[in-house]
């Protein structure tokens, strides 16, 4: 019983998402609109709300390309060095508030004029996206794969080598996750956007925002579901990846697998 009514309750916002955007000509204080029409998800895929659409889409996967990779040779920069001073900046963006740093870098990209450009935005999520994804992979780094390191060297392998036979199986489990995430975190963000980006880089978030501030409630439940639920696609993809990789090799899997490295960090 306790299962159901969690689901319901999870369930039952989405259910009232898609209600709203079906519908248009509501007015007060009728509970149903005046028309069944989907005029809101026509207008949700074309226009300026299509636009910001696949403009946020592109934003988020350059976000997430960029801040695994940065992610990944940072991490491994900090595993050689071992510095204690080193990793703790990898924390410091995660432990800084995005309205404060977002007003900081603001006069950095007013200066060099990257000011209200996608560019600008897309470093400055970036900068979280890395942070993020080297904090993730610094724990990944064990003796065995010092050892392995070692024996690929000593039997001739130069760094390709030991990025294919080391590194890249080492963390080949949590790739999807730091890729999912650092996307997630652009294409939800609407803090970073709207003060680097000062109106002119427009995304979904950006949008929704901006519909629900005239009243548009239709769009806005539209935008809002468009926002959501291809991440909810691509978590409900990762659970199901992970349970299968556990029943596959007995493992403890990707959510295992990362809450194990998070408590040894």
């Amino acid at each position: 019983m306790l299962l159901l009514s969690v689901g319901v309750l999870c369930v039952l916002p989405y259910v009232v998402l898609v209600w709203l955007s079906c519908g248009s000509g509501w007015e007060w204080p009728r509970l149903v609109p005046l028309r069944l029409d989907g005029v809101a998800w026509q207008r949700a895929f074309s226009g300026s709300n299509g636009r910001a659409a696949w403009q946020g889409a592109g934003l988020s996967l350059a976000v997430a390309v960029c801040s695994t990779v940065w992610g990944l040779l940072i991490s491994r920069c900090w595993s050689e060095s071992g510095s204690g001073r080193f990793r703790g900046l990898l924390y410091l963006p995660l432990l800084t508030s995005p309205a404060i740093a977002a007003g900081c870098l603001f006069d950095l990209m007013a200066r060099i004029q990257l000011a209200g450009s996608w560019l600008g935005v897309f470093l400055v999520q970036s900068v979280y996206g890395t942070s993020f994804a080297a904090v993730l992979f610094a724990g990944v780094r064990k003796p065995a794969s010092w050892r392995r390191e070692q024996l690929v060297r000593t039997l001739g392998g130069g760094d390709v080598a030991v990025w294919r036979h080391v590194v890249l199986p080492d963390v080949r489990g949590l790739l999807p996750l730091c890729l999912f995430q650092t996307a997630l975190l652009s294409w939800l963000d609407y803090g970073l956007t709207t003060v680097v980006g000062g109106g002119r880089v427009q995304t979904l978030t950006m949008r929704l925002f901006s519909q629900i501030r005239e009243g548009g409630v239709s769009q806005a439940a539209a935008s809002s579901l468009l926002l959501t639920v291809p991440a909810l696609v691509a978590l409900l993809l990762l659970r199901w990846r992970d349970e299968g990789a556990v029943m596959t090799t007995g493992g403890p899997g990707l959510t295992g697998g990362l809450r194990h490295e998070l408590e040894r960090i």
